[in-house]
């Protein structure tokens, strides 16, 4: 975690998120390029360093895809990392769970969702989806979806999902990237279906329900959004400005205010929010979170994290210093590397002290 003052003296801020989980009143969060893990208080957005994962690289790049909360541990979901690992919150321990059977499992892995003791974790680029019973520690794996994913699939180089998924109540509902396709799996009966959506050459980042209706964003490049009725049946396709996304990266949907919203990390465009077809699009950002009360977006172009609900918006902020001024404080080498914000100078001095510690690397503050 970095951080750095302006030349206005106020803390400046520089936020590169990769993933995060809300619980209660704290949100829970990971670096792109770091094994360390912060929270954040909602209420007064004071952060705290938690500690860093022993087994994995201080600089490891996208370590941690997912975050989920099971009693009173947090699980970092693996993307480049080699453990599953959890966070107890009473002892402040970090655990080391081996779900690559001594790295013979290779991929990454991403979804996750939860059924009392059960952790499911999907494969991205790891062809297998995982079964861990938090209290026995015992590991299931299902692959048999993998066989009729190939036959139908487009693009077999891309990843099987992405992050986001609807849970339902028998069933958890996952878009494919690289077919056409949803993926239905039963938590109850551990069985799959296929629900093909066309032939269409058009992969899928990330679905949400809104009232009746199952809403998927489009892939890299994808050629439109669905939106489906609860029996998978296709209501309409929403075509974007087709140069506009034509080489766009979407990382997810969600309602704001009832309304669907695409969040589109690199489309041609620098306006931040627009829409297309009654459809929202947030541009240049990343969907860390979402469930029914929380969103939590990570603002690329804005160098931004937003935290909303229907109601309000809990933590909205910009850096105050830009990253020529920070890299110049010696505090980035690597402007992929992430800083939070801590609102008043004085109040934190001693945890930026500690902070920059935890970095390696002290600095004197005047």
């Amino acid at each position: 975690m970095l951080r750095s003052y302006g030349n206005d003296g106020v803390n400046g801020v520089l936020f590169d998120a990769n993933c995060a989980f809300i619980d209660k009143q704290k949100i829970y969060f990971f670096p792109q390029t770091s094994n360390k893990l912060y929270s954040m208080d909602l209420n007064n957005h004071r952060v705290e360093y938690l500690g860093k994962i022993p087994w994995e690289d201080e600089d490891g790049i996208r370590l941690i895809e997912s975050l989920i909360m099971v009693e009173n541990r947090l699980y970092m979901i693996p993307f480049a990392g080699r453990y599953l690992t959890s966070y107890d919150m009473r002892s402040k321990e970090f655990d080391k769970i081996d779900i690559r059977n001594n790295g013979k499992l290779k991929g990454s892995f991403g979804s996750v969702f939860s059924d009392h003791e059960l952790l499911f974790i999907f494969g991205q680029t790891a062809n297998v989806i995982l079964e861990y019973n938090t209290k026995t520690g015992k590991i299931k794996s299902y692959s048999d979806w993998v066989t009729e994913i190939k036959e139908i699939a487009f693009n077999i180089n891309d990843a099987y999902f992405r992050n986001q998924g609807v849970k339902c109540e028998d069933y958890y509902l996952i878009p494919l990237c690289n077919a056409n396709a949803l993926l239905l799996f039963d938590y109850n009966k551990k069985s799959f279906r296929i629900v093909r959506l066309g032939s269409d050459a058009n992969g899928y980042s990330g679905a949400t329900r809104i009232n009746d209706s199952i809403w998927l964003a489009p892939r890299i490049g994808g050629m439109y959004a669905i939106e489906c009725d609860l029996d998978f049946k296709i209501k309409r396709r929403v075509l974007p400005d087709a140069q506009l996304f034509s080489e766009a990266w979407f990382s997810g949907v969600t309602s704001r205010k009832g309304r669907p919203t695409i969040i589109s990390s690199s489309a041609k465009t620098n306006k931040k929010e627009f829409i297309i077809d009654e459809i929202g699009y947030m541009n240049h950002a990343s969907l860390l979170f979402c469930d029914d009360v929380f969103r939590v977006y990570y603002d690329d172009l804005e160098k931004q994290i937003r935290i909303e609900t229907d109601d309000e918006i809990l933590y909205d902020d910009t850096i105050k210093a830009s990253i020529d001024e920070l890299a110049a404080c010696g505090w980035i080498s690597d402007t992929r590397k992430g800083i939070v914000m801590l609102e008043n100078k004085q109040e934190n001095l001693s945890l930026l002290v500690d902070m920059a510690k935890h970095f390696g690397e002290e600095t004197n503050y005047e």
